[in-house]
This record gives structure tokens, C-alpha cells and sequence, in this order.
């Protein structure tokens, strides 16, 4: 019987045998925590019984194994003899279908969804298997307690992030943070922003912006309707991304866009711009080879918005660094880039290897920015589309808050 993850080598998942089936969940869990111990391999795994599901709800079956990239090594203890051993690396089974060069693409540019064409997939070929992207190795897994280890047990082994043209010119060669690979300069990335960006402290801060713009944001509103109507016709996709903008650039650099700002429009179809040339098709990720063509244009688009947003990001930096804000001025009025800037002041040179101070406060900035602005923007847009087409449950949330939060007349607080 086949097992699942155990560790990972390039894009290859590894995966061996399951040795024993442990018959109490007591002895499973002393062997689980001495195991994990004891191993030093590249990625540690568990490796989880397929039975059916009848089964899976009455007994845990489950069992450890080692993976190591230069070959999987089987450390045993507990109810096992210590013993090592070369075993043979076995890989998921591949799907069907796959063409020379190519792969599986052909199977995701049809007319089908691409997680229903992988949900079809994984009724034929079981709960992890492998498919061919181009000339990259890629595992599907369609198990939420499979999917939960390699997020948890094997959170390193998964860490790091696949490398892409999109990321590469999009996001200062890998600086910003979530696209940064696993290593040093991730973790003291995670570090800024755990302890200062994106404290808690550093959040309840920034809470009257939030309530000032929303202010701010409705008061717009009322000055785009005319003397003679009480109604104007208004385009929430670009009002709620005005909103968010307004918050996230007053929080970086104190500053804020009036409604169809001409230089806000121009910000957030940048952005726009840059989120979807991140999931644009590249055919030179999957197929090395054709890097010359530049297929599509995409690079060429990719270097043009990374240049626009450059230069906005640039010219931020250039003005907080003639200001000369002191590091212990007002916590309510510091803004964020006057935040970076101290910090990285502070630093060495070799605090975040890779990359020069200026890359990491702009390639800040962008994470922050493009975190915040179409996700959020997008969500709210949502659920106001589905308000509007489901009036009974407008009506009754409508109610909840005039009777239990708020009142009709007043603005919501967090």
C-alpha cells in the first residue's frame, strides 16, 4: 500500500511504502513525537493509510517515514527495530494524457474549469498524484488531511515558492515577501513584519484611518449628487477600490486620492494591471526553452508595470527621505514608510542579504499595496452583488444592524 508525502526534492514529491500500521493511537503518538526527534532528513512526513472512510472515522492508521532528497533513508523507532536502509524512491503515479513536451497543458486550456479537470483527475488516479506542466513536475493532492501535513508537519519542505517570470519582474527579483524564497531573507522579512509592520499594536493604530476614510469616502459620494436629485449613479468596483487605496496609501505614506483622482485611476489600474499579468500564462515557465520568443508579450508588459510601479514607489521613498522623519516621533501620526526607513537605517548590510535597503522598503510597500487593494476591493464588491440579488437577506441584515448595532443614522465602528 502506497503513502503519501515524505518529502520533496526540486518539484518532485517523494514518497515511500508505509512500513507498519500502528494499532493504538497511544503507541502511534509516542512513536510520532520520538521520530520526529530523531530525524535530520530534508523533509519529514506522514504518511497516512488509505482506507475507506467508514474506517478512517472509528481508527487512526497512521504511520512516519523519512524522505531524504539524495535518497530516502527509513529511521524507525518505538514498536520498530532502528534500522537504516536505502530505499527506492517512488513517485506518485501519473496521470493519462499527456503529450510530448507539453504535458497535461492541453488538458487545463479547455473549456473546463482547471479544478474540475484536477477534481476529475483525482477520481481516476487517487488522492495525490503527478501531472506534467510543460517540462515541470507538478503534484496534485485532493486531501485536506494530506494538504493539512504538508502545511503543517512539512511547512518547510513547502515553503519556499516555484519561480516565475511574473515574479521575477513583477516583484523586485523575488524581494517581495510573499513571493521570496525560503531562507535567511524570508525569515527576516516574517520577522519586520511580525514584530512591527503588522503588530497588533501597529494595526489599532492605524484604526482611525480606516474610520476616516470611510467617512471621507461617503462624504465624496454626497458631493458627486446634484442640487435636484437624491440619487447618483456610482461604480462601487472603482468606489471600493478608491476606499481601499485611500487606506493603504494613508497608512504608507499619509496621503489620500480624491474620488476619479486622476492620479489614484492611474494607481489602481497599475495595479489592476500588475495582478493580472501575475497570473498570466508564461510559456517560458514551462517550457524553458521558448524564453526568447517572449510568447504573448507578457514579458514586455511585465517590465512596463514594473517600471510604472517603480517609479511610484520611488518617488515615495525619495520624499520621506528628505523629510527626515526621527524615529520616535508620534506613534499616531508615523507612517508606515517612515517606519521601513528607520528600520532599515538600524540595520546591517548583511540583516537582509540579497537586496539593498531602498529594494526592501519599495518591495515592502508593493506587498503591502497589492495584499490589500484588489482583495479586499473585490470581496466587497462581491457581497454587495450578492446583497443586491438576494433582497431578504438585505432586508434582514439591514434590520440586524439598525435594531442590535448601530441605529440608522450612525456609521459603523470596528
Amino acid at each position: 500500500m502506497l503513502s503519501v508525502i515524505c518529502g520533496v526534492a526540486g518539484s518532485v514529491v517523494l514518497w515511500v511504502p508505509q512500513a507498519h500500521r500502528l494499532h493504538s493511537s497511544v503507541e502511534n503518538a509516542k512513536m510520532k513525537a520520538k521520530d520526529e526527534r530523531e530525524c535530520k532528513g530534508v523533509g519529514v512526513g506522514r504518511l497516512y493509510g488509505e482506507e475507506k472512510e467508514e474506517d478512517e472515522k472509528r481508527k487512526m492508521t497512521k504511520g512516519f517515514a523519512i524522505g531524504i532528497a539524495s535518497g530516502c533513508n527509513i529511521s524507525s523507532s518505538g514498536v520498530y527495530k532502528k534500522r537504516s536502509t536505502r530505499a527506492k524512491i517512488r513517485r506518485p503515479p501519473q496521470a493519462k494524457g499527456a503529450l510530448p513536451i507539453i504535458g497535461h497543458l492541453h488538458l487545463l486550456s479547455g473549456p473546463q474549469l482547471p479544478h474540475h479537470v484536477l477534481g476529475n483527475m483525482a477520481e481516476k488516479h487517487g488522492l495525490i498524484f503527478s501531472i506534467k506542466l510543460g517540462l515541470q513536475d507538478v503534484v496534485v493532492v485532493s486531501n485536506g488531511m494530506i494538504a493539512k501535513s504538508c502545511f503543517t508537519t512539512n511547512d518547510k519542505a513547502f515553503a519556499t515558492r516555484p519561480k516565475s517570470e511574473a515574479t521575477k519582474l513583477l516583484a523586485y527579483d523575488y524581494a517581495v515577501f510573499g513571493f521570496a524564497p525560503y531562507g535567511e531573507y524570508w525569515r527576516q522579512m516574517r520577522k519586520m513584519f511580525k514584530s512591527e509592520v503588522l503588530s497588533q499594536k501597529r494595526v489599532e493604530m492605524f484604526g482611525h484611518v480606516r474610520g476616516s476614510e470611510l467617512k471621507e469616502s461617503i462624504k465624496d459620494l454626497y458631493d458627486e449628487m446634484s442640487p435636484n436629485s437624491e440619487m447618483v449613479k456610482v461604480e462601487m468596483d472603482q468606489w471600493f477600490g478608491n476606499l481601499v487605496v485611500n487606506i493603504m496609501v494613508r497608512v504608507i505614506i499619509g496621503k489620500r486620492y480624491s474620488l476619479n483622482d486622476e492620479e489614484g485611476v492611474r494607481f489602481q489600474t497599475i495595479v489592476r494591471k500588475f495582478f493580472e499579468l501575475m497570473g498570466a500564462f508564461v510559456v517560458s515557465d514551462f517550457i524553458p526553452h521558448l524564453k526568447c520568443l517572449d510568447v504573448g508579450g507578457y514579458v514586455k508588459a511585465m517590465k512596463k508595470t514594473a517600471l510604472d510601479l517603480d517609479n511610484i514607489f520611488e518617488g515615495w521613498l525619495k520624499e520621506h527621505k528628505k523629510e527626515k522623519h526621527p524615529f520616535h516621533e508620534e506613534e499616531g501620526n508615523q507612517v508606515l514608510i517612515n517606519l521601513l526607513i528607520s528600520i532599515l537605517q538600524r540595520a546591517s548590510k548583511h540583516e537582509f542579504p540579497g537586496y539593498d535597503h531602498d529594494t526592501v522598503i519599495k518591495s515592502t510597500c508593493q506587498q503591502l499595496l497589492v495584499a490589500g487593494l484588489d482583495t479586499t476591493s473585490g470581496t466587497l464588491t462581491w457581497a454587495l452583488a450578492l446583497l443586491l440579488n438576494n433582497p431578504n437577506a438585505l432586508k434582514k441584515g439591514r434590520e440586524e444592524i439598525d435594531e442590535h448595532v448601530v441605529g440608522c443614522f450612525w456609521l459603523m465602528n470596528e
